[in-house]
């Protein structure tokens, strides 16, 4: 489960992606030439020790899809109207800043302690 989204847009509630979703966005993307879902880079701080991912905050860059029904998107029908029904179709792509050969600080704080 992912942690609540506090980045640009804190009011948008983010689509779990389902691979079904997967399917429809890739056959979308072929047919229409334009991508499906807008797109915000993350950078992450990547952990192998525990195979953790910290993130850190969002770059600030953005893929637009340029639907009209999507919500996060310039194009939006709607405008920039908070209150509408149209969902966001939203997707992030993690741009990895450090890889850490080390356990994260919150498995090394649950680990369990060692008796002497």
């Amino acid at each position: 489960m992912r942690p609540p989204h506090r980045g640009l847009f804190p009011h948008v509630y983010r689509m779990e992606i389902t691979a079904q979703a997967s399917l429809a966005c890739a056959v979308l993307t072929l047919i229409t030439s334009r991508p499906c879902m807008c797109k915000f880079e993350i950078l992450i701080d990547r952990y192998t020790g525990c195979g953790h991912r910290q993130w850190l905050h969002y770059t600030g860059r953005k893929v637009d899809c340029d639907w009209t029904n999507c919500r996060t998107s310039p194009q939006h029908m709607h405008g920039k109207t908070k209150n509408c029904a149209c969902p966001s179709y939203v997707e992030d792509i993690e741009i990895t800043r450090t890889t850490h050969e080390t356990v994260c600080s919150s498995c090394v704080a649950n680990r369990p302690k060692e008796r002497l």
